[in-house]
């Protein structure tokens, strides 16, 4: 296990994915539970960002204190017309920022279009997880490890 894990979930992705895949769980995530498992399985987490899409005046504030509480740092954008937002970009500079600082990075997101960041930390001799739900065939490839979550974390 590790010691300084950089964890960066994309809280948008996650949602989405979990929802479609477990129909009945309409993606309420217990982020609590996502955190101590991924505590459990890959160590203690340094950095921990959780990147939070928003509809408007959606009354998601208080979602992101509890976020914070459980020592999330909250990231928010709003969400284009099509009611989504692309974090890859935000988090591939998050894991720049603090990546001399981590023993492994953990990408809480299916995206495929975070394969480059995974094959970026690897190739700096860090192993790069993904903790997510339905994780695309690319970055399946580009990661250490992939884990799909299961309905313990709702």
């Amino acid at each position: 296990m590790k010691n300084n894990i950089g964890l960066f979930v994309d809280v948008g992705n996650l949602f989405f994915c979990t929802s479609k895949h477990f129909k009945g769980s309409k993606g309420l995530v217990n982020y609590a539970k996502y955190l101590a498992y991924v505590q459990e399985t890959y160590g203690t987490t340094f950095q921990t960002f959780a990147y939070c899409t928003r509809f408007g005046n959606d009354g998601a504030d208080g979602f992101d204190v509890v976020l914070r509480r459980m020592g999330y740092q909250t990231k928010n954008r709003m969400a284009n017309e099509k009611g989504r937002v692309a974090w890859n970009v935000e988090i591939a500079c998050d894991v720049a920022k603090v990546i001399d600082r981590l023993d492994a990075v953990i990408l809480g997101s299916a995206d495929n279009g975070l394969a480059p960041v995974a094959e970026y930390v690897k190739s700096l001799g860090l192993p790069c997880y993904a903790v997510a739900c339905c994780v695309g065939r690319e970055l399946k490839n580009a990661v250490t490890r992939y884990d799909e979550v299961t309905v313990d974390i709702f």
